[in-house]
């Protein structure tokens, strides 16, 4: 899901990776930014994890197009949702933003290496919960894009 901003003509793509996408523990988020040479100077890209703060770009506003990328290493096996979204020099959100869920899938060395005493006590997924949660998610976006358009079609 994309929301553009009609008063500054802004709008965020993203890349990398694809919506419902499965990669490894170690990925980039590739994006771009059109029309930020619309944007007020010092405005920036907010990348989140998960809700959870992840990275901030400061924009070129002399560009009309600014591309960024932000690794991620080591993330843990489960379903990710990765936003983008823009936000003002004060730090007021600017109602552009992009999404993508995807999931992450360990290879059997990186999996036994989470199981180390170190690792994170957060939930573990298995290769199959991960597959299960994104096709049931991708199944759910596409009944609310379906009802969304049903509903739009009924407006005289």
């Amino acid at each position: 899901p994309s929301r553009a901003c009609t008063r500054t003509r802004a709008g965020v793509v993203i890349m990398a990776p694809a919506d419902y996408g499965l990669v490894g523990p170690t990925f980039s988020v590739d994006f771009q930014v059109h029309g930020s040479n619309r944007l007020e100077k010092g405005a920036y890209a907010a990348v989140l994890v998960n809700n959870n703060h992840g990275a901030n770009f400061t924009l070129n506003t002399t560009v009309p197009v600014y591309g960024a990328s932000l690794g991620l290493s080591d993330m843990s096996q489960m379903v990710y949702d990765i936003s983008v979204v823009l936000m003002g020099p004060s730090g007021k959100y600017l109602g552009v933003y992009n999404l993508t869920t995807i999931g992450v899938i360990r290879s059997d060395s990186d999996a036994r290496a989470e199981d180390t005493p170190d690792a994170s006590k957060s939930m573990k997924w298995t290769a199959d919960e991960v597959h299960e949660r994104l096709k049931r998610r991708k199944m759910v976006d596409e009944e609310m894009k379906e009802h969304a358009q049903s509903l739009a079609n009924l407006m005289p």
